[in-house]
Order: C-alpha cells, then structure tokens, then sequence
C-alpha cells in the first residue's frame, strides 16, 4: 500500500506549522527540549514551534537523545513542557522509570514509528500529558497527519489520524488506485 501526502495551499513546514501552532497553542512557561540533531526532518518542528510562538528552546547535550535517564533529567530539571520522541525512545523511557517525576510534561508527540497503544495509553497514565501520534513521510516536511490519543479503546497501534491543515491524504492499493474511505490501502 502507499500513502500520499499533497499540499494544497503553502508549502509543507507552513502547513506544518499553522497546524502545530493551531492544534497546541502555547501556553505560558512552555518549554521544548530540542534533542533532535538537526539532520533529520523531525528537527524541524523543535526549531521552529519555539521560534513561531515564543516558547522558551532548551538544547540537548549532542548525543543525548540516545540516553533515556538523561532525556528524563533534563525534563525534570529544565520544567520541558513539550516532547517528542519516536515510539521506541519512549519505550525505553518508560523502562527506565522517572516519568512519574515529569510533572511539567503537557504535550508529548510520537512520530517516526507506528506508536504501539499500550505505550500510548502508558504515556498518558503516568503523565498526564495529551499525546500525539504523528504521521508522514521526510517529503512533508515531517508530518502530514495527526491524531491525539485519549485513552479510547483501539487497535495494537494507535492510529495515524487526520490530514494536518491544508494537507490532503490519499491511501492508494497496491495498483496505485485510491481506496474507498474506511477500507485498508
């Protein structure tokens, strides 16, 4: 199956961004934890949001997105109020413990990998923050769609959601033909 992301309107880090800034408006005292090396596409939301909105951009040691206990006492200790992080960084995260100690946590995305539901639903137990499953190929500027999770009965994988603002998705079969809506492509 192939998933298509196309742009309507603006290209793909504005739309990004208009519903980034729409969807999760800032709040006061926010805080990002950029940990992201800026060569990959998910770097992009890190970077911008804080220069969109104002939110206050605390930077990562290099190499530190690799360590679970650091990433989980630099949220302590900075107050980070967004993260985000691919499915098996927060598995590991959550194995290590201390996420109960993140009480500033509000918004946590998820992208990179299918997001398994129990570490979804696990995420939003502990913390208390709305969590977003992100969804979309490096050639949409990091995400096409969305979708939040709260704690409703799903499959094993939380779904990939909804096309993001001024986004349009299509699910094509293995011939390249768009599926009807609610079938699988």
């Amino acid at each position: 199956s192939l998933f298509v992301a196309t742009t309507l309107v603006g290209n793909n880090l504005a739309n990004y961004m208009t519903w980034k800034t729409r969807a999760c408006p800032p709040e006061p005292g926010d805080r990002l934890l950029q940990k992201t090396p800026v060569g990959f596409d998910s770097s992009v939301g890190e970077i911008w949001y804080p220069l969109l909105t104002g939110t206050e951009l605390v930077l990562a040691r290099p190499g530190g997105q690799r360590d679970p206990e650091y990433l989980l006492r630099a949220i302590r200790e900075h107050d980070i109020t967004l993260f985000k992080a691919v499915p098996s960084q927060y598995r590991a995260m959550l194995m290590a413990g201390g996420l109960d100690r993140c009480p500033s946590l509000r918004l946590l995305f998820s992208g990179g990998e299918p997001l398994p539901t129990p570490v979804a639903a696990e995420l939003r137990r502990i913390t208390g923050a709305r969590v977003i499953n992100l969804y979309g190929p490096a050639e949409a500027t990091v995400s096409a769609t969305a979708f939040e999770f709260v704690g409703q009965p799903m499959g094993d994988q939380v779904p990939i959601g909804r096309a993001i603002d001024n986004v349009g998705v299509s699910l094509l079969d293995e011939a390249g033909t768009p599926v009807p809506a609610g079938v699988v492509g």
